[in-house]
């Protein structure tokens, strides 16, 4: 049954934030006090306790999550690279451990290219030979479900420390302390707020309320599934397969081993948003298990690919999840006016998915706001914007350059001729100032507005 538009992403972005002012909430009283609150259980929130409470025990942090519970099931996955592998390690050598144990290292890359033509191509990479030659170590597949759970394994005290059923409505800067006001009444005082509460954040649409998401004109229609469930011969035991159609539709689609006996399939359309949007089982709004859509994509994947087609019918049309691709513009800073509230992952810099370091950027950014912390811990605004300065001129060009790409997928466009030089650099976690990347690329991101792209838009203006 289609979610109602408000319980979708697409709903939650658009929504508008509450006003402090009118909300009739009294502003200087709070039922809890704590050193560090963290608003958004995900990845990133998670990592950043893990550090923070591992590193400095004495400090009162507590994760403030919207969800009732860590998920069980997820229709996600994430591909975690050698920087996401390396900035893990730095918050807690047995992070990457337990991800390895849960997960699979990806070992092949097969790429089916179908041309408008009919014509078909095939390439098969072994991309852990690739991987851990130029940077140490393979990347890992792991289910975005899968990797909450070992996360919060590792939170020290997490019954008392990981606080569900919280979603924040807004938060009041003071002179000496942040106050946040919670859906269901209840006020916790801080000393700063990290907001880790993800590519619709909620803090950040309060700090910058004329901001939107940017749409790619795509969708993407993806899900977790046991291994079994496919056609013994497209299961990717360590692997990952892509197929990319150049006729019409553009479409790409991929299974991808996730570790512990499931995979990953995603389907997404490109080119004309209008076509993307008749093959919604939701006017564009996302959800999950909307009828009708499974008929409709096997049907466009038997027109140019059995193999995507097979695998179609092989998913429970009820485990589907459809979700229009967004990603966030730079912002000019990510803290606060008063420096104690600090935006940390995707509610920093969100972007296009199709590099694959949306979590790994994020997973950069946790270590990075857990040293400066770490380091400067008899000052927390001192602090944060230590991070501020060592962490976002790096995340600002890898969300330039995933948003640059990601229009490249969506329109056609070719932006870049070359980008396996700017990927080594990003998957090598190296700092802009000390070692550059490359100047064609960052000459390209100099004046570069996806905006300006056709079929690229705001959610909501």
């Amino acid at each position: 049954m289609a979610n109602k538009e408000a319980d979708t992403e697409w709903g939650r972005a658009i929504e508008k934030p509450v006003v402090p002012e009118k909300d009739g909430r009294q502003s200087n009283t709070a039922d809890e006090t704590v050193d560090i609150a963290i608003v958004g259980g995900g990845l990133v929130g998670l990592a950043v306790a893990i550090g923070l409470l591992k590193k400095i025990p004495h400090l009162n942090i507590k994760i403030y999550e919207r969800a009732p519970e860590l998920r069980s099931q997820s229709q996600g996955i994430l591909a975690i690279q050698p920087n996401g592998m390396n900035a893990l390690k730095t918050i807690d050598p047995e992070i990457p451990e337990r991800i390895c144990e849960v997960g699979c290292e990806r070992h092949t890359r097969t790429i089916t290219n179908i041309n408008a033509d009919g014509s078909v191509k095939e390439t098969v990479l072994d991309t852990k030979i690739d991987s851990v030659g130029k940077h140490g170590q393979a990347s890992v597949g792991i289910t975005w479900h899968n990797c909450q759970q070992v996360l919060a394994s590792l939170v020290p005290m997490k019954e008392e420390n990981i606080i569900t059923s919280r979603s924040l409505s807004y938060f009041v800067e003071q002179n000496d302390s942040v106050l946040l006001f919670f859906e269901n009444g209840s006020v916790v005082k801080t000393k700063i707020l990290l907001a880790c509460d993800g590519v619709f954040s909620a803090v950040r649409r309060q700090l910058y309320p004329n901001d939107s998401p940017i749409y790619f004109g795509q969708l993407n229609w993806g899900t977790v599934i046991k291994s079994h469930m496919l056609p013994p011969n497209l299961h990717q035991k360590n692997g990952v397969h892509y197929f990319q159609n150049r006729g019409d539709p553009i479409w790409m689609s991929m299974l991808n081993d996730g570790g512990s006996g499931y995979t990953f399939w995603q389907f997404r359309v490109s080119g004309d948003p209008k076509h993307s949007k008749e093959l919604s089982g939701n006017n564009g709004r996302g959800g999950l298990g909307l009828p009708g859509v499974k008929e409709k994509l096997v049907r466009i994947a038997r027109e140019s690919c059995e193999t995507v087609a097979n695998a179609i019918e092989a998913i429970p049309e009820e485990t589907i999840f459809e979700r229009s691709i967004v990603g966030r513009s730079s912002l000019p800073t990510w803290l606060s006016p008063g420096g104690k509230v600090a935006l940390v992952g995707d509610s920093a810099h969100g972007m296009h998915p199709n590099i694959a370091q949306g979590a790994n950027s994020t997973f950069e950014s946790a270590a990075a706001i857990v040293k400066a912390l770490c380091e400067e811990k008899d000052s927390f605004i001192s602090a944060l914007n230590s991070y501020e300065k060592a962490r976002k001129p790096r995340a600002d060009l890898v969300q330039q350059f995933a948003n640059a790409l990601g229009v490249s997928q969506a329109s056609g466009k070719i932006v870049f001729h070359e980008t396996a030089e700017m990927m080594d650099w990003i998957r090598s976690g190296q700092d802009p100032i000390k070692n550059p990347p490359p100047k064609d690329v960052t000459d390209i991101l100099g004046h570069f507005d996806p905006l300006e792209s056709n079929g690229v838009s705001r959610l909501w203006s």
